[in-house]
């Protein structure tokens, strides 16, 4: 990650398992080397709490800027989610849906993330940078529907993007 870090787009998504850290202090920095080394973050409310030792979102999405990525994305569940650059900011509310299964929610939201900005010729370090409040909005609407969609049905069971697509004509 960090020999690519310059070339590639880097997303990472910490999945913060606290019950299988062992060495609380060395998986913390191992965390903070992955998201210095990474374009974008996708994070949890929780995992950003558990990383950052506070509730304060904005404070704690902020200080991960600092630390390196362009876009920090914060799920937060029902509650929506939330993007930050350094120079942009959008919340979204969670699309509403009939819940038959969580599992795979977040992954599913991260990798409708990446298939935005691929599709919206977005998925460059320097376009990542550029992202305005519009283009944040567009993404997190995506990402949540299809999380919502992933929520609707048993088994970790993403949409396919013809599923999704039509909603989206952006692109």
């Amino acid at each position: 990650m960090e020999r690519e870090r310059e070339n590639l787009v880097i997303s990472f998504d910490p999945n913060i398992r606290e019950s299988l850290i062992v060495d609380s202090r060395a998986y913390r920095k191992r965390v903070e080397r992955a998201v210095a080394a990474s374009t974008i973050v996708k994070v949890s409310d929780e995992d950003l709490a558990w990383m950052s030792g506070t509730d304060d979102l904005e404070a704690a999405a902020m200080d991960l800027l600092k630390q390196g990525p362009l876009l920090v994305v914060v799920t937060q569940g029902d509650e929506g989610s939330r993007a930050y650059t350094n120079e942009a900011f959008c919340r979204a509310a969670a699309e509403k849906s009939s819940i038959s299964d969580t599992v795979g929610a977040g992954d599913s939201f991260h990798a409708a993330v990446l298939a935005w900005c691929y599709h919206s010729g977005m998925l460059q370090r320097d376009r990542i940078a550029e992202l305005k409040t519009k283009d944040l909005e567009a993404m997190l609407r995506f990402a949540g529907a299809v999380a919502a969609k992933t929520c609707s049905r048993a088994g970790a069971d993403p949409p396919r993007l013809s599923e999704v697509q039509t909603r989206f004509r952006s692109w």
